[in-house]
């Protein structure tokens, strides 16, 4: 962050300077009492398990000698500090990061929304981007209403591009991070089943989502995959001259580019990169296409690439650069990620689970299985956040399991039971499931069920805390 003063602080958040120098350079803000930033601004969050005010103490003992705070009463600052009070510290931080936010509109923005494949999205466009122009991108899955602001506050004038995660997970959440946003082009993955607690149902979700549409100025552009759920009432929600570019995993006269899976291996995903359908003649092959690698595993991950690809040429980035800039991104961790531990071939994709991003693990899973390697092990746990479609989404994914031919399902949770059921009357007789009340329980006995050259797929909910079981097998990762 290139420093600002307290003052514009206050002025943007409209607050109170209670103590101290209103001209004072802040150079950023934290929220983490336990990771002081010198020469930032403490932000005391109020949570559903903390407070931030009651950290202010150590903060200050740590050198930290700004603040932004909702509450002065029982509080002792110390000395020589610099206070700003404000209502409401989270949306200070929101108003703050927009102020900032509006000093660099030479820079171009990028928003990334959707229900599944964001985070490798906004890394794939970060990559391509990056060979032409220094590019800021989320760190991890900072998408919310936290993360967001800090991520807006790291810009400065050394950036040509900033490219920024932007998730929810109740309706009205996204437009305020939009509005602070100010994206110049956005990105809509996919319209899923996630978060369907909150949401009710797909529409719901396509409402939320959708939302992107109307947050972008004139001029700019929308990349969205040509097939997903809702897109015409997508392209409604745009304003005049914003443009629509579409993608597709299968032929298209309309698409910008398609993509055509080759290979599925634990060195990642190969694919074809097709432009526009033209006719070719009767019997001939279409020879005009690029061959691309991404590390990310999986068919689902070719759409993620090929909007990367859209935006890199959207941007002016060469060619060349782009498909070298795709190959050389590394997947996130723990989203279809694969370690080999303990004789075992692990596909780690348990960051976050819905019926969407399940099914996609599964075909991924299939993909990976060889005449050399042992059965395919799917482990599912319980997908949070489904509301009343929890029974039936956990229903569809046992379903997806038997029919992609798994040979060993272990279902964990709520419904692992219902599962194994499903899974049990669907599958062929060689194969096995078993269901398990709780993580810990799978954890004991998920010896019993894996030998040494297993495919595993380790898919639920962050709640289920799979990783513990990357640990089992290999102490110390």
């Amino acid at each position: 962050m290139e420093a600002r003063t307290l003052r514009f602080m206050s002025e943007a958040a409209e607050g109170l300077i209670y103590l101290g120098n209103g001209d004072i350079p802040v150079k950023g803000i934290f929220t983490d009492s336990r990771n002081p930033l010198p020469g930032g601004a403490f932000l005391a969050v109020v949570g559903e398990r903390f407070d931030g005010h009651d950290f202010i103490e150590a903060v200050g003992k740590a050198g930290c000698r700004v603040f932004i705070v909702s509450r002065i009463e029982g509080i002792s600052f110390p000395e020589k500090s610099s206070v700003l009070w404000v209502n409401d510290t989270v949306e200070a931080y929101r108003r703050i990061a927009a102020a900032y936010r509006s000093d660099f509109k030479e820079i171009k923005i990028i928003a990334v929304c959707g229900s599944n494949g964001k985070t490798t999205t906004k890394d794939l466009i970060a990559s391509v981007l990056s060979k032409k122009g220094k590019t800021l991108s989320s760190k991890r899955s900072f998408n919310n209403h936290i993360g967001v602001p800090q991520t807006l506050m790291e810009i400065d004038s050394s950036h040509s591009y900033a490219v920024i995660e932007a998730g929810t997970n109740h309706p009205g959440e996204l437009a305020p991070l939009l509005e602070i946003i100010e994206p110049d082009y956005g990105v809509v993955t996919s319209i899923g089943h996630e978060h369907l607690e909150f949401f009710a149902d797909l529409d719901g979700v396509l409402s939320e989502e959708g939302g992107i549409a109307e947050a972008l100025p004139s001029g700019g552009a929308i990349f969205i995959p040509e097939d997903c759920y809702g897109i015409a009432q997508i392209v409604k929600r745009l304003g005049e001259g914003v443009r629509c570019v579409t993608v597709s995993r299968h032929s298209s006269r309309k698409a910008e580019l398609y993509g055509e899976l080759q290979e599925i291996s634990q060195n990642g995903t190969v694919f074809k990169v097709f432009s526009k359908t033209k006719e070719v003649g009767k019997g001939q092959v279409d020879t005009r296409f690029k061959t691309c690698q991404i590390r990310s595993l999986g068919a689902h991950h070719i759409t993620n690439a090929l909007l990367a690809i859209c935006v890199g040429k959207e941007m002016g980035v060469p060619e060349d650069d782009i498909y070298m800039a795709l190959s050389e991104c590394p997947a996130p961790e723990m989203r279809t990620e694969v370690k080999v531990v303990g004789g075992l071939t692990l596909l780690i994709d348990c960051y976050n689970a819905n019926q969407d991003s399940v099914c996609a693990a599964l075909e991924t899973l299939k993909h990976l299985q060889s005449k050399e390697s042992g059965k395919t092990v799917a482990i599912l746990g319980t997908m949070g956040e489904l509301g009343s479609s929890a029974q039936e989404s956990h229903r569809q994914v046992a379903l997806k399991a038997a029919a992609t031919g798994v040979a060993c399902a272990l279902f964990c949770g709520e419904y692992a039971e219902e599962m194994r059921e499903v899974f049990r009357a669907n599958a062929s007789p060689d194969q096995f499931s078993e269901a398990f009340d709780t993580p810990e329980t799978l954890l004991a006995e998920v010896d019993k069920y894996v030998s040494k050259g297993d495919c595993v797929l380790l898919k639920a909910s962050r709640s289920q805390k799979f990783e513990r079981l990357v640990q089992k097998w290999s102490p110390g990762v």
